[in-house]
C-alpha cells in the first residue's frame, strides 16, 4: 500500500522535484503475517489506516535495490533479487527512494548488533566470575525425542540448564507446530543467542504508560556481553529510538499453558575505561498476545535511556544484556528469550524527498512468515495498487 509519505514523494516524482520516488526494496522481521483471506472491504483490524501512516518498518533488517519494474493488473510491480548467503525470515516489506536518508549522514538508521557468530558474545553466570564464549550448539535443541519438543541437550560445556547458548534458528526444535503458529522461531540470520529466562533476579516496577522499567540489577545476575566494540550514537537525536527485535520461546513446545506474562530486556552500552553507562529498559506486557505471537519488537527514544553522567557514546566499548520473563507473576524456567537484532531508528532527519513510500505485511493463507533460507537465490516482488486507500 502508499504510505502518506510516498504520496508525497510521488507527487513529487510527477513534478520532476525528485529523481526517485521507488529505488529500494526493504525487509523487515518485526510485524506479524496476516491472512490471504482477511476481508480489506471491512478492514475490522485497520490494516489500511495503520499501513498508510507508516513512517519506517517495525523492524527493518535490510535494503536491496530494485532491479525490474512493470506494470500488471493495475498495479505497480517492482522487484529486487535477495542476498544469496544469509537467512532471513520476513514478515514486512516497505519501499524507499534510496539506500539511507542523506539528510541524516552518520547518524542514520542502521543495525548495531545482529548476533551472528561474527560477534563474540560471551555469557557470564551467577555461579562463574569467568565469562563463557558463546559456541553454537549443533544438535537438536530437543535432544533427538520426539514427545514433548522440550529444550533438552547436551552440547559439549552447554546444556539445557546454561544461562546462554547459541543455536541455529533452523534447529529441528523451530519445525514443532505449535512454536511456528507462536511464531517463535528467530528471524534475523541463521545463528541466534538463548537466554535462560530466569537468569536475572531483576528488580524493577513498571511505568505502565510508556513500558519503561525502573530497575535496578544485581552483579550476581546474569547477563550476556561484547567487548571490544562501538555503537557510536553521539550525533542522534535524543528522539531517535533504539529498537530490539526478539522471541520469547517455550522451553517445552507443547507447554500450551506457559504463556508468559511479561518480558523485560535491559542493555547497557558502557564505557568500561570510566564505568559509565547508557542503559535501554524496556518491558513488554504478553498476557494478551502471547499464545498467538511471540515475537516482539521493544523500542525505547535515546530520551527515554538512562544515562550516566560523563558517559560519552564516541568511548563506549562493552554491551551487556539482561533478560527476566515472568510467569504468574515469577521469574519464569519454562522461557528462553531469543535476541535477535539491536538497531538504532533515526527519526528526527526529516526530509521532503526520503521516507517509507510504500508498505505491507506478508499476506498467505497460513498467515506465516517467508523464510530465504542460507545459500538459496530467491527474488521478492512488491505489487503498489494504487487504488486501495
Amino acid at each position: 500500500m502508499i504510505t502518506t509519505t510516498g504520496k508525497s514523494i510521488l507527487a513529487k516524482y510527477m513534478l520532476g522535484q525528485t529523481p526517485s520516488y521507488a529505488s529500494y526494496i526493504a525487509l523487515g522481521c518485526g510485524a506479524k503475517p496476516i491472512s490471504s483471506s482477511y476481508n480489506w472491504t471491512t478492514d475490522s483490524s485497520g490494516y489500511k489506516t495503520a499501513f498508510k501512516a507508516k513512517t519506517e518498518m517495525d523492524f527493518e533488517m535490510l535494503r536491496v535495490p530494485i532491479i525490474s519494474r512493470g506494470y500488471a493488473d493495475g498495479m505497480l510491480v517492482l522487484t529486487a533479487e535477495l542476498p544469496t548467503t544469509e537467512r532471513y525470515e520476513i514478515s514486512e516489506i516497505g519501499i524507499y527512494p534510496a539506500v539511507q536518508n542523506p539528510s541524516a549522514g552518520v547518524a542514520d538508521s542502521r543495525n548495531l548488533f545482529t548476533f551472528s557468530t561474527a560477534e563474540k558474545w560471551y555469557s557470564k553466570t551467577s555461579s562463574s566470575a569467568t565469562a563463557v564464549e558463546l559456541t553454537p550448539v549443533t544438535s537438536a535443541l530437543d535432544g533427538g525425542s520426539s514427545g514433548t519438543n522440550a529444550i533438552n541437550f547436551t552440547d559439549g560445556v552447554f546444556d539445557q540448564t546454561s544461562a546462554a547458548f547459541r543455536a541455529s534458528a533452523t534447529n529441528i526444535l523451530f519445525s514443532n507446530s505449535e512454536r511456528i503458529a507462536r511464531y517463535e522461531t528467530p528471524r534475523f540470520f541463521d545463528s541466534s543467542i538463548f537466554i535462560l529466562g530466569n537468569g536475572v533476579a531483576m528488580a524493577s516496577t513498571v511505568d505502565t504508560d510508556a513500558e519503561v522499567l525502573a530497575y535496578s540489577v544485581d552483579a550476581n545476575d546474569n547477563f550476556i556481553l561484547l567487548e571490544n566494540t562501538q555503537a557510536d550514537l553521539t550525533r542522534n537525536s535524543p528522539t531517535d529510538k533504539i529498537k530490539v527485535a526478539l522471541s520469547v520461546i517455550n522451553k517445552d513446545g507443547a507447554g500450551t499453558s506457559n504463556h508468559p506474562d511479561r518480558v523485560n530486556v535491559i542493555v547497557d552500552f558502557i564505557d568500561a575505561s570510566n564505568n559509565t553507562k547508557a542503559r535501554f529498559g524496556k518491558t513488554e506486557n504478553m498476557s494478551s498476545y502471547s499464545s498467538s505471537n511471540r515475537y516482539v519488537v521493544l523500542s525505547q527514544t535515546l530520551s527515554e535511556m538512562t544515562i550516566d553522567s560523563g558517559f560519552k557514546w564516541r568511548d563506549m566499548d562493552t554491551v551487556k544484556i539482561y533478560v527476566a520473563v515472568f510467569d504468574g507473576g515469577s521469574l519464569s524456567t519454562n522461557h528462553y528469550v531469543s535476541v535477535d537484532a539491536i538497531r538504532m531508528e533515526n527519526v528526527s532527519s526529516p526530509n521532503p524527498l526520503y521516507g517509507l513510500t510504500g508498505y505491507t505485511v506478508i499476506e498467505n493463507t497460513s498467515s506465516e512468515t517467508f523464510v530465504k533460507e542460507n545459500n538459496t537465490q530467491a527474488l521478492v516482488e512488491f505489487r503498489f495498487s494504487m487504488d486501495v486507500v
